[in-house]
């Protein structure tokens, strides 16, 4: 299959997402719990090797119990269960062919994997979903199930949707941003296509190769050059406003390139 063929499946796949047809279920708002709060008693003093063993415990209790949501938010806990919990959360062992958003080698997997793309699996059953599963896998610490429903609310019509996605573009998530990009160049009721541009932008930057060559092939809209120049003035920007938000939100990861056939 050419290259162009891909790139097409490749956002088409993208562009689903946002306008699947279920309506969004509106959840009852989830309580703020503060980390650190709790008390504790102590018989005998400890020693250092204790405290050192306490704290490291409480580091682990921590990473269980609780989840920084890449939509944004403080932290929050993890409840009830998995609703997919025999769908692979990775793409280890998952062949690469079938792969929705192209995986030429196991090192682009792991790129994928990286920067919050779902594999087969989870394009497929987080796709049929409901709202209503999705919100309770987010609850459960599913940063993807969490992008997927934020894509579709925000093709719903939520004007804090955009947001989500865009935060959860700063912290690491490029299908967030590749899925914003296709939205705001696509949506007759949101677009923007100038933004879209500049997000695409974003998301070449940071190291995604591939989302300018999709870029040029599937954006509906071809901007003049004094919207291009725009555009990647305002890429620019936010590459700058995430790094101000998060270290690693300008964090250059490179995808990796085709393996060279001889």
């Amino acid at each position: 299959m050419k290259q162009w063929q891909i790139a097409l499946s490749v956002l088409t796949c993208a562009l689903g997402v946002v306008f699947l047809v279920k309506h969004h279920a509106d959840a009852p708002p989830e309580k703020t719990v503060q980390i650190g709060q709790e008390s504790s008693t102590t018989k005998a003093k400890p020693t250092v090797g204790d405290s050192q063993k306490a704290s490291e415990a409480q580091d682990i209790s921590t990473q269980q119990d609780y989840f920084i949501p890449v939509t944004g938010g403080p932290p929050k806990p993890i409840i009830g269960i998995d609703p997919f919990p025999n769908i692979p959360k990775s793409r280890v062992g998952l062949p690469m062919g079938s792969d929705p958003f192209v995986a030429q080698s196991r090192e682009e997997q792991q790129w994928l994997d990286r920067n919050g793309f779902p594999n087969e699996q989870q394009w497929l059953a987080y796709s049929a979903a409901s709202d209503v599963i999705l919100e309770a896998a987010a609850a459960h610490g599913d940063q993807i199930a969490g992008v997927m429903l934020a894509a579709r609310q925000f093709a719903h019509g939520d004007p804090e949707a955009s947001g989500k996605l865009l935060t959860a573009g700063m912290n690491g998530s490029g299908f967030a941003l590749n899925t914003l990009a296709s939205y705001l160049d696509s949506s007759k009721k949101f677009g923007n296509p100038e933004l879209g541009y500049a997000i695409s932008r974003v998301a070449e930057m940071r190291g995604d190769w591939r989302a300018g060559f999709v870029r040029e092939v599937m954006f509906t809209h071809t901007l003049s050059p004094e919207q291009k120049a725009n555009a990647n003035g305002k890429a620019l920007e936010i590459l700058g406003e995430f790094r101000k938000s998060n270290p690693m939100g300008s964090h250059f990861d490179p995808r990796p390139l085709p393996p060279i056939k001889n």
